[in-house]
């Protein structure tokens, strides 16, 4: 192996996870990795789940790739596991690359050090492939803030019904007081009182409960103003990147961002445009 392509390589494997698969899928799309996308998709979930760094990782630790290698379904003995890492750790540092293994898992496709760190990346306009980028990313940003607030309006929820079943358990307490009093003749003076503190509470909802259902109803106002703001980012996003996809061969970047809008789709109402799901994700 050339020393310019090991440093290349080093280069790109310091790249996210995300970064290096979009690198790989620009440069074998052609080939295979159009029909490949979904499952390099998945790698970089399954790489991003075990590495502590998240989807900001770029590399799992022998044991972790062993973990990564069992939950991709590659069953082997432990030693040829290890064989396979060793085969696998190109640069030989003792950890695994997401770009290290892609290079492994499709070298029967054509796959080489030299070609994937040597590939041409996008020629469509830098300017544009970075506006779509960040059109995903705000998509992605009010996603998050939808999902908060809807957890928010949904806790608010929570607090009013408890509240409600605190004021029926009073209720049902006072009104038991009156049928006692009532049932064992008490007087009309003590009666009257017991009746119209049940009056009373009857007539207003208590403290507790009118600001459980204030806060509620304010937190249902924030979760439908960050619905909304969040499908106007997506729709915003998806109609630009429509557009940039027609002007060059930025395939794997382009896939990748639409592949994200389409997990943000995912979390929206069937209502609104939602992705509804009618069987299982694979990890």
């Amino acid at each position: 192996m050339a020393a310019a392509d090991l440093e290349k390589l080093s280069t790109l494997s310091n790249k996210c996870y995300k970064d290096q698969a979009i690198w790989f899928l620009n440069a074998y799309w052609r080939n295979f990795a159009e029909a490949e996308a979904e499952n390099v998709w998945r790698f970089v979930e399954s790489f991003s789940q075990l590495d502590s760094a998240g989807k900001d990782g770029n590399e799992l630790e022998e044991l972790l790739a062993h973990r990564f290698l069992e939950k991709v379904n590659q069953t082997m003995t432990v030693v040829r596991m290890r064989e396979v890492l060793r085969e696998m750790d190109v640069d030989r540092n003792r950890k695994l690359s997401l770009t290290e293994f892609l290079m492994y898992n499709y070298v029967s496709r054509g796959v080489t050090l030299h070609d994937l760190v040597s590939a041409p990346q996008c020629d469509t306009d830098d300017g544009e492939i970075i506006k779509a980028q960040q059109l995903v990313d705000e998509s992605q940003r009010t996603l998050g803030v939808s999902r908060v607030r809807l957890e928010e309006a949904k806790q608010a929820l929570a607090d009013v019904t408890r509240e409600e079943a605190a004021f029926r358990r009073l209720l049902t307490s006072k009104e038991k007081e009156v049928a006692d009093l009532e049932a064992s003749g008490a007087g009309p003076v003590s009666l009257g009182r017991r009746k119209h503190e049940l009056a009373e509470l009857k007539s207003i909802d208590p403290l507790p409960l009118r600001t459980a259902k204030i806060k509620c109803e304010s937190a249902h106002r924030r979760a439908e103003d960050a619905r909304v703001a969040a499908e106007a980012a997506l729709d915003a996003a998806e109609r630009f990147l429509a557009e940039v996809s027609k002007l060059g061969s930025c395939k794997g970047r382009l896939w990748w961002m639409d592949r994200e809008l389409r997990e943000v789709r995912r979390y929206l109402p069937a209502s609104r445009g939602g992705i509804v799901e009618t069987r299982g994700r694979h990890a």
